[in-house]
């Protein structure tokens, strides 16, 4: 017997305007995929969940 049901699934789409300088996008791209942004952006999303106690049992995964 599964654990966890899945409940909801979320997308996160970022979007960058074309025509900048390819260091910009080589930038934007190293941080979109640094562990430090992944463990913010889970801060960040735990803190919201945290204002719902309705959802104070569910449990979050951030993937790629």
């Amino acid at each position: 017997m599964p654990k966890m049901v899945l409940m909801e699934e979320l997308h996160l789409t970022i979007s960058v305007p074309v025509g900048l300088a390819n260091a910009r996008y080589q930038a934007m791209q190293k941080a979109l995929r640094s562990q430090r942004f992944h463990a913010r952006l889970r801060e960040a999303v735990r803190e919201v969940l945290g204002r719902y106690p309705s959802l104070k049992d569910t449990k979050l995964e951030i993937s790629r």
